[in-house]
C-alpha cells in the first residue's frame, strides 16, 4: 500500500510541475507580448524563467527518482 501511495504521489507532482511550467511558458510569452505597454515587463520574464527552471528541475529530479529499481 505505501509503494502504491508514493507512485500517486510522484505521478501528481509530475502533472502539478508541468501545469505550472505551462502557466510560467504563458507569464513569459505574456511579457514578452507587453513589454513595450508594462513597466513591470522585464521582471514578469525574469520571474517567469526561474519558475520556468525550477519546475524542469523538479521534472528532472522526479523522472530520475522514478526511473530507479525500486529497492535499491
Amino acid at each position: 500500500m505505501r509503494q502504491n501511495f508514493n507512485v500517486n504521489h510522484t505521478k501528481t507532482g509530475i502533472v502539478f510541475n508541468i501545469i505550472i511550467a505551462v502557466l510560467a511558458i504563458g507569464v513569459i510569452a505574456a511579457a514578452i507580448d507587453g513589454w513595450d505597454e508594462m513597466k513591470r515587463a522585464p521582471f514578469y520574464f525574469v520571474l517567469g524563467i526561474v519558475i520556468l527552471a525550477t519546475r524542469l528541475w523538479r521534472l528532472y529530479k522526479a523522472k530520475k527518482h522514478t526511473g530507479r529499481n525500486p529497492g535499491h
